[in-house]
């Protein structure tokens, strides 16, 4: 909130800047997209992000399921790294059939690959975490557009590296991590999330973006499971190898169909939008007023935290949105710790269901595929219809998406709880279906994001989240693996019943927001 030098004045703007619990109003602004090119016919809209986000999921999806496969027949072909304490690059002898060795199913393997794959993700999402917030800012400067197409050119290049490795015997292994710092260094799918976010953002009116990003999201979780299914199918007749063909040419096929969609972001407008909201005033009640008259002279540690890491890191919110002071600050948290905990687990699914039920790679696709389309179904479908008993008024639209994000963390926690209990394998089908409720979070967060700050802040808000979510990706996947790794043998389904606590904890984060924001309400 802006500081004014007479705290007896109450001023008003338009649009975005007006009070919301007074009796006025709500003007949305007029979306900032660019003109569109001549091949381009149709309206500027959300829609041409929704492809981007699309294959790219078709691309991770069996990315995701078959790199410990991957690892795993590499480790079994060439040894253990010796990275890892007691183990030696001991040559092993190759095999036509994958893991027809019975050493390479036995725990000792299942562990050393979980710590491999667990650095190679923490190793992208350290640098995600320095570079994410950078490629979201930097958007609003070049356009969406440019800054997507610099992503999808750069992961095909990093996600080629898995099949030169494979067919060049004499290459290291360790060079699977330094495509995952490439692939780091442009912000991974965390970066891409929030810049189709901001396309999304900048052709659509305030009001409907939580039901917009939760189809954008869709699309990510549609992409992963036709991804995987298809990757299966292409695993059981082709070999592990074959797969990782398929997924740099999804990312060429992306950089292709990028250079075609229009500009969802006019710098002409952005200059005029912004230049309109630095001229006009921005509200301020005469007790806020005086609470920041008061503050610049006030030492407190509260002030240095303001200063120091609120100012730095979280953009400013506009007056009378999300009550509470630190509110987008905790929601920011909220997300951080409920995605470490997520993923952690998530990461250990393909190791967990190979060992403890001896699935096949086939089958561990399945899981994929019932988590794409569940989640398909709860983000097209689910989320507008819960949508429709929200009011269109900002604040009150602010306070029904807490309410989804607080029990969307409920069920998010329950999911990983049933993975821990269940006797069977199934039970993974079953919690890739419940787990689609939980993911209404993610849409709802993003929505109560947009609608606390101005419309020229929004790709750097959502950079900020894309940060915290991106630094929980660099500690989720070493925790989870540590936690797998040491509890193997004793208690394997341990790192489930972390993770359903620790996504506990996020919901009550949540709902401590929620009740500042009920409180400030009234």
């Amino acid at each position: 909130m802006s500081n004014l030098e007479d705290p007896q004045v109450t001023l008003e703007a338009p649009s975005e800047h007006t009070s919301l619990l007074h009796s006025t109003t709500h003007v949305s602004p007029k979306p900032l997209h660019s003109k569109n090119p001549w091949y381009w016919p149709w309206d500027a809209s959300y829609w041409a992000a929704v492809p981007v986000i699309f294959l790219t999921g078709m691309a991770y999806g069996p990315a995701f399921a078959f790199l410990a496969p991957m690892v795993k027949e590499l480790f079994c072909e060439r040894g253990i790294p010796t990275y890892i304490p007691g183990h030696h690059m001991n040559s092993l002898p190759n095999n036509d059939t994958l893991f027809a060795d019975k050493d390479c199913d036995s725990a000792e393997y299942s562990a050393a690959v979980a710590k491999f794959t667990g650095i190679t993700y923490s190793l992208s999402a350290i640098i995600v975490t320095m570079t994410v917030r950078f490629w979201s800012a930097k958007s609003d400067s070049i356009g969406r557009k440019k800054a997507i197409l610099i992503w999808t050119l750069v992961s095909f290049v990093s996600q080629s590296t898995p099949v030169i490795i494979y067919y060049n015997k004499g290459a290291s292994l360790y060079f699977l991590w330094l495509a995952a710092i490439l692939e780091g260094a442009v912000g991974s799918v965390t970066s891409l999330i929030a810049l189709t976010h901001a396309y999304a953002s900048d052709v659509t009116e305030p009001d409907v973006r939580t039901v917009v990003f939760g189809r954008v999201i869709a699309a990510w979780y549609t992409g992963m499971g036709i991804g995987s299914a298809v990757g299966s199918q292409i695993v059981k007749k082709y070999g592990v190898v074959s797969v990782f063909w398929w997924v740099p040419a999804m990312f060429l096929l992306d950089s292709l169909y990028v250079c075609l969609i229009p500009e969802s972001l006019s710098k002409k407008a952005m200059r005029k939008s912004r230049s309109a909201q630095l001229s006009g005033a921005t509200l301020v009640t005469v007790s806020e007023a005086d609470v920041h008259a008061q503050s610049s002279s006030d030492k407190t540690w509260t002030n240095w935290f303001d200063r120091m890491v609120i100012k730095r890191l979280v953009p400013d919110q506009m007056p009378n949105r999300l009550g509470g002071k630190y509110s987008l600050f905790l929601l920011m948290i909220t997300a951080f710790l409920a995605l470490m905990s997520i993923m952690g687990a998530v990461y250990q699914v393909s190791n967990y269901l190979q060992f403890r039920f001896k699935w096949s790679l086939t089958q561990i696709s399945y899981v994929g595929v019932i988590q794409g389309l569940s989640r398909l179904v709860s983000l097209t479908l689910l989320l507008p219809f819960v949508k429709r008993f929200s009011p269109s008024e900002p604040v009150a639209s602010i306070h029904f998406d807490l309410k989804i994000v607080v029990v969307g963390l409920i069920v998010e926690a329950l999911t990983m709880l049933l993975y821990g209990v269940t006797m069977v394998g199934e039970g993974f089908y079953v919690g890739g279906a419940t787990g689609s409720i939980g993911t209404l979070f993610f849409p709802a967060l993003r929505g109560i994001l947009s609608l606390s700050v101005t419309p020229d802040l929004i790709g750097q808000t959502l950079g900020t989240l894309a940060m915290f979510e991106s630094f929980s990706a660099v500690l989720a996947p070493l925790v989870g693996s540590w936690i797998y790794a040491g509890t193997l043998e004793t208690w394997s389904s341990a790192v489930f019943y972390v993770a359903a606590f620790a996504t506990f904890l996020s919901a009550l984060l949540a709902l401590f927001v929620f009740i500042s924001h009920k409180r400030s309400m009234h």
